[in-house]
């Protein structure tokens, strides 16, 4: 069954939950397996903080310490990104106030 839900062999990001991201204080939703995902909403939804909070997951060096500092929602001691993955696999990726990102 896990292979089924794995394209070549590779499996991809299923459902996305970021919590006290900037504009997102706990918003989560699922990608779809065999189409395109577009993210489409109006100005300061939160569209750029998904972007970021990948580019952190895949590369904290992306942003300065100042920047990933700026992910975290106002008053929150830190900003989370929880992903889950078509074979069943979880990761989640901390940024705390002192700019460390955690996996």
């Amino acid at each position: 069954r896990q292979r089924q839900m794995c394209i070549r062999d590779r499996c991809m990001i299923e459902t996305i939950q970021l919590v006290n991201c900037q504009s997102w204080q706990n918003g989560s939703f699922t990608l779809s397996r065999d189409k395109i995902n577009v993210i489409i909403a109006k100005n300061d939804t939160g569209k750029s903080v998904l972007m970021k909070m990948l580019k952190v997951s895949v590369s904290p060096k992306f942003f300065p310490p100042k920047k990933r500092k700026k992910l975290i929602r106002w008053g929150k001691p830190d900003a989370r990104a929880y992903y889950r993955f078509t074979d069943g696999a979880l990761a989640v990726v901390i940024v705390q106030q002192n700019a460390k990102v955690i996996y």
